[in-house]
């Protein structure tokens, strides 16, 4: 069993469709995110987006330089897109592995690419049966926010998941800083969590740490 606090970037402030539903908070909390790590000794896996690191390339220095893994959110599965993220990430000096989609993997995926990556994470792995692929554990922040539960609900179900999980499996945390920002701008849902994990003695890790640890979905 382990936790893995996985956290989407793809905030860009001319995008005003994002910036209505998430706001401008995004970078800030992002600091708040590395600050609490560091303050409890925990390892975050951020997944970041072309845009993101074309926009914001000092994020991705600060999130490697503090120790936390970061890979592909995947807002275009198409070739074009995996070419221009391998370019922004290729920029920064740094190799994504791994790759995150905000839905289901996507059906009739032509696989071409994906073979570059060493795992995938998404929230329903049905149409891609393989045992690289982590589905999420339970509903993310924002599905939380949008079914009107609440960040209570979302960290508490992530709680039970923990209680209940099997040894070789894992709990995947899915939450976005902008969302974080609105909510819970002191992350005390987020700790709660991890706090939980961690009376439990269960690894708050990254999925290269779990795929590194032979770990499987």
């Amino acid at each position: 069993m382990f936790l893995c606090v996985r956290i989407d970037l793809n905030y860009v402030p001319w995008d005003a469709a994002f910036v209505d539903e998430f706001g401008h908070g995004e970078p800030a909390m992002v600091l708040r995110l590395l600050d609490l790590a560091r303050a409890s000794g925990l390892k975050f896996h951020f997944f970041v987006s072309a845009r993101v690191l074309r926009a914001f390339p000092a994020a991705a220095d600060a999130i490697l330089g503090e120790g936390h893994d970061l890979d592909w959110l995947c807002l275009d599965p198409s070739l074009r897109g995996y070419e221009a993220a391998s370019e922004e990430f290729w920029l920064i000096g740094h190799k994504a592995v791994g790759v995150a989609f905000k839905a289901a993997f996507p059906e009739g995926l032509a696989l071409d690419w994906f073979r570059e990556f060493q795992f995938a994470s998404c929230r329903s792995c049905e149409s891609f049966n393989a045992d690289c692929c982590f589905p999420a554990s339970s509903p993310s922040d924002l599905e939380a926010i949008r079914s009107g539960a609440g960040l209570r609900a979302w960290a508490d179900t992530a709680k039970t998941a923990l209680s209940r999980g099997q040894d070789s499996g894992g709990v995947i945390l899915l939450l976005h800083p902008g969302l974080q920002a609105l909510f819970d701008a002191k992350l005390h849902h987020l700790r709660d969590v991890c706090e939980f994990a961690m009376s439990q003695e269960t690894p708050v890790i990254s999925l290269r740490d779990a795929i590194k640890n032979g770990r499987k979905p």
